[in-house]
């Protein structure tokens, strides 16, 4: 049958029987023709009600659904027609139904897939069934929007055996989705870092965050480094690179030989205290000298910008690689050897640093001479011959017994090159100069508390 319709409209066909329907026009000019889009209603049933869509979406944002036609009485129900989405203002989403008959089935299942999961989705889908009857859905998807208040964030120097702690933020950056922050762990485990408390699963509000701890712990020198990793139940990311390098400080103290001093005269001497570690170093005080006041410290001006003298509670600090030199006056009151010692408290003084020299040693001689070169002469019968010379040196004593112990040889800085031990002293004694190199030396023979020395030179 031909229905010519008047103008432009929606218009509706009543029949006893299903039918389909096919639209053409024609110009002067071309004809056209196609099948016409209708809307098919079964009015041999008393349907009133809408088809029932379910579903569930997972946290990537797709969706599996089923629809069933409504009522569940056969006799009352037309059964599906059709499942459409609209895509024109849908977006982001890709659709798929399973195959049915239309005015049979009363069920089917579909889908939704996030084409990108980083990305805002949504899908208007249309269930209609044979009596007109339809339910439309909107299905609505909001990525994970989750930050750390940080991206990188260095510890920085940590001296060996402290602890630090820094706090981040888990941001929910998300105007309208919630986020549950399921987890927050770090990548490796093993690196010196922890996690405080139990920062998580946590509920998060659009655009709230939650705080977490992270302590480090210095037990070793090195560089460590580590992630700190955030996840909803979907989806895990590292969000964070963590790192500290470790250091120890390490003291070094110099020593200082003064030499043979004449009695109650002074010399002066310059000791280095160095910080050879990767870590500030911090002296928290000191002991000595303890022979004072032969030996005492003439000069603290480098540490001066201190103010006073060191305790645990205010410490001289000295960074590392840098070094404070002091200056120590020697005044001996009688002849003979003085061996003493400055000992500096740090924090270096711990069980597992082996790398500990915090002690100035301090050495010199008293000596009673007028004069080097003619103390011989107090002595009748000592000769030292020849001098110069090259290979032998001979102590002649042709007068009386000389109790002495020990014999020495030093150069014009106080270094002993040739030291040794003598039960008297009488007749010739040698003493092999072979080693030393051309200039001039002191011959020191010692006798109890008392020193006598001559200079002789070498020459080869």
């Amino acid at each position: 049958k031909t229905f010519r319709l008047p103008h432009a409209g929606v218009y509706k066909i009543k029949a006893e029987a299903p039918f389909t329907a096919y639209a053409y026009g024609n110009m002067s000019e071309s004809a056209y023709g196609f099948p016409a889009s209708v809307a098919l209603k079964d009015l041999t049933i008393n349907d009133t009600l809408c088809p029932d869509p379910e579903w569930e979406m997972d946290c990537s944002g797709d969706v599996v659904g089923i629809v069933n036609d409504r009522p569940d009485n056969s006799k009352f129900r037309s059964n599906l027609a059709s499942i459409h989405m609209n895509s024109e203002y849908s977006f982001n989403y890709r659709f798929e139904c399973d195959e049915f008959i239309a005015g049979t089935d009363k069920s089917a299942d579909w889908y939704l897939e996030v084409i990108d999961n980083q990305q805002a989705a949504r899908a208007i889908i249309v269930f209609s069934d044979r009596c007109g009857n339809d339910t439309t859905i909107v299905v609505q998807y909001f990525p994970t929007k989750i930050s750390v208040s940080e991206d990188a964030y260095n510890f920085a120097n940590v001296p060996i055996g402290e602890i630090k702690e820094h706090t981040f933020w888990v941001r929910n950056d998300s105007e309208v989705g919630d986020l549950i922050v399921e987890q927050i762990k770090l990548k490796f485990q093993n690196q010196g870092f922890e996690i405080i408390g139990k920062p998580a699963p946590r509920y998060v509000p659009p655009l709230d965050s939650v705080k977490f701890t992270v302590r480090f712990t210095a037990i070793e020198e090195g560089h460590f480094e580590d992630s700190i990793g955030v996840g909803d139940p979907c989806f895990f990311w590292y969000k964070t690179h963590i790192e500290a390098q470790v250091g120890a400080p390490r003291i070094q103290v110099s020593r200082y030989d003064f030499g043979d001093v004449k009695v109650d005269e002074n010399k002066y001497g310059i000791l280095v205290v160095k910080n050879i570690g990767s870590a500030a170093l911090e002296i928290h005080g000191y002991y000595g000298p303890y022979l004072k006041p032969v030996y005492e410290v003439s000069d603290w001006s480098a540490f001066n910008q201190f103010g006073t003298d060191p305790t645990y509670n205010k410490p001289w600090i000295i960074n590392a690689g840098v070094e404070k030199i002091f200056e120590v006056k020697f005044t001996p009151n009688k002849a003979g050897d003085f061996i003493d010692s400055i000992v500096f408290m740090s924090n270096t003084e711990r069980p597992y640093n082996i790398r500990v020299d915090s002690t100035a040693e301090l050495t010199g001689t008293g000596i009673i001479i007028d004069g080097v070169s003619n103390n011989f002469s107090e002595y009748l019968g000592l000769k030292l011959m020849p001098n110069p010379v090259q290979n032998t040196l001979t102590i002649e004593n042709s007068g009386a017994f000389l109790n002495a112990d020990k014999v020495s040889v030093i150069d014009l800085n106080g270094r002993v090159l040739i030291e040794n031990p003598i039960k008297g002293l009488q007749g010739r004694y040698e003493i092999n100069t072979s080693t030393l190199v051309s200039g001039v030396y002191i011959l020191r023979i010692h006798i109890g508390d008392r020193v006598i020395s001559e200079q002789f030179s070498v020459g080869r």
